[in-house]
């Protein structure tokens, strides 16, 4: 009796889940996403357009394949939104159908369908974009490329992440070093080592970053060097590094910095404390400074770096003039 009751009871659960099942793909579509399924063929582009932006927002399974379809469309701006919607689809469905319009002519689109990769994050885009990057000529395609790697730490684009280093633009060197910081393969120290020297700040200071980050101690010479630097924020950025190379001698530079009339230089100088991770008193002393900065964002990293080097700092009772005390306040007599 039992046997039958719990096959029943099965019987009767995979029944309701069926049911369930079926009302959901025969579930309405709504008028919205009809109307832009119509609209998604119209004759004018920017009606096409906007079709594309209501579906990618609404994101109903169905209208998927006619998006897909639109990434062929012979109109630019209609592409981009395409690959835009697509992609806020999650669905790995879109994976080969987006590959595909990586070979697109058009910048803007190879661009944007890179974005489009990145929100599903199927590993079958990585060696796609990473032959995109080896051939790209388009600065803004190849700086999309490379962020999308490094934030994917896609192991298989070291060699191309490498070569990025040499490119003409300043802006894609930077990004190349960052992405490679994200990687974090010893395969990327020497050529770090070489963009140090480079003639752009930025290019240095995210080498140097991302030197700290891969935490090769062969790094440790090059980067002494550029404490010398005459530019503050690099030199910060660098004690920062030698800092996560458990090397401490950046410590005086940046106490130095903490003080800097540029805001954004006293960060770098705070963060780097945290990094370096000496808790003597003038390091205290510089934290306690900093949390009472005017600049928000320099509060909230000594805030980060107190909490990183296990400092707890309290705050100040306000101090009365030397040598008065506050009498207590006495009621005022009665008349009569």
């Amino acid at each position: 009796m039992k046997k039958n009751l719990g096959l029943f009871t099965m019987c009767a659960a995979f029944l309701f889940l069926a049911c369930i099942v079926i009302s959901s793909a025969g579930a309405a579509m709504s008028d919205d996403v009809k109307k832009a399924l119509k609209e998604l063929k119209d004759k004018d582009p920017a009606v096409r357009v906007g079709a594309a932006e209501v579906l990618g927002k609404q994101r109903d399974p169905a209208s998927l394949p006619e998006l897909l379809s639109a990434l062929k469309d012979d109109n630019v701006s209609v592409r981009v939104s395409a690959a835009d919607a697509a992609g806020n689809f999650r669905d790995k469905s879109a994976v080969e159908p987006l590959i595909k319009a990586l070979n697109d002519e058009e910048p803007a689109v190879r661009t944007m369908v890179i974005t489009a990769l990145a929100y599903i994050r199927d590993e079958r885009c990585m060696d796609p974009i990473i032959k995109l990057l080896a051939q790209e000529k388009n600065e803004t395609v190849k700086l999309n490329a490379i962020q999308v790697l490094g934030n994917m730490r896609a192991q298989g684009a070291l060699k191309e992440l490498v070569n990025a280093l040499d490119d003409k633009s300043a802006r894609v060197r930077t990004s190349a070093a960052g992405a490679l910081g994200k990687l974090r393969d010893a395969g990327a120290v020497k050529p770090l080592l070489k963009t140090l020297k480079d003639k752009d700040t930025s290019v240095q200071m995210k080498s140097a970053e991302a030197l700290g980050m891969i935490g090769d101690r062969k790094a440790v010479k090059d980067l002494s060097f550029l404490l010398e630097s005459k530019d503050a924020r690099t030199r910060c950025v660098v004690a920062s590094a030698l800092g996560k190379l458990e090397n401490k001698e950046g410590l005086t530079v940046v106490l130095k910095e903490v003080k800097n009339q540029e805001a954004r230089v006293r960060r770098e100088a705070i963060e780097a404390l945290g990094n370096i991770g000496d808790k003597t008193d003038p390091v205290v002393e510089a934290l306690k400074d900093a949390l009472k900065d005017e600049d928000r964002s320099v509060k909230a990293t000594a805030a980060e770096a107190a909490m990183k080097l296990g400092i707890e700092i309290k705050e100040e009772e306000p101090k009365t003039e030397e040598g008065k005390k506050e009498s207590p306040k006495q009621a005022p007599k009665k008349k009569g």
